[in-house]
């Protein structure tokens, strides 16, 4: 079996852990999950020999667990340190443009951090972060990746449907809508 292959098999796991995540209702067992995401991640990248989306997947995961584990009150400096760090490492590590998007996934994915406690927030910076993400894999040649990420968005969507009140009105009216048909 070749690298590139295992790669993707591996990756895939690490896809399939990260869409379960995003059903879930409060954002720190969303963190958790994507803790373990994360883990599959850098060996999904290392298999491809792509040093950037192993040293992001590392950051990510660290700056995960760091959120979880310090009080509330240290989360803008974990915020701000996770930001400074992709930045660095877009530089250290730039092979294409596609680096960039990754170091602007990873902006808004960290600044969702700042709003773990209103989930409806956290899943917009995270789909805006999908679409960054879908180009950075691309670019890396990321099957899982990029599939991850499309398939993130639309998670999120759907579960920002199914949980957030905000959504409230739309889903009494597609509930409506349904009746209608029986």
């Amino acid at each position: 079996m070749s690298l590139f292959i295992l790669a993707q098999l591996v990756g895939t796991i690490g896809l399939l852990i990260n869409l379960y995540s995003f059903q879930k209702k409060t954002s720190n067992e969303m963190i958790r999950l994507h803790v373990l995401s994360n883990a599959t991640g850098i060996a999904h990248y290392l298999l491809l020999a792509q040093s950037t989306g192993v040293a992001f997947c590392i950051l990510v995961m660290a700056r995960n667990i760091l959120s979880l584990k310090l009080p509330h009150y240290f989360t803008k400096i974990i915020v701000a340190l996770s930001i400074i760090i992709t930045w660095v490492i877009v530089y250290m590590t730039y092979k294409n443009i596609g680096d960039i998007f990754g170091g602007i996934c990873l902006t808004f994915a960290s600044t969702a951090l700042l709003y773990r406690d209103t989930p409806l927030l956290f899943r917009s910076n995270h789909i805006i972060a999908g679409f960054c993400w879908f180009i950075f894999s691309i670019t890396s040649l990321s099957i899982p990746g990029a599939i991850n990420s499309l398939l993130n968005i639309s998670s999120n969507i759907i579960g920002a449907i199914r949980k957030e009140e905000f959504f409230e009105p739309l889903r009494l009216r597609l509930n409506a809508v349904r009746l209608s048909f029986k």
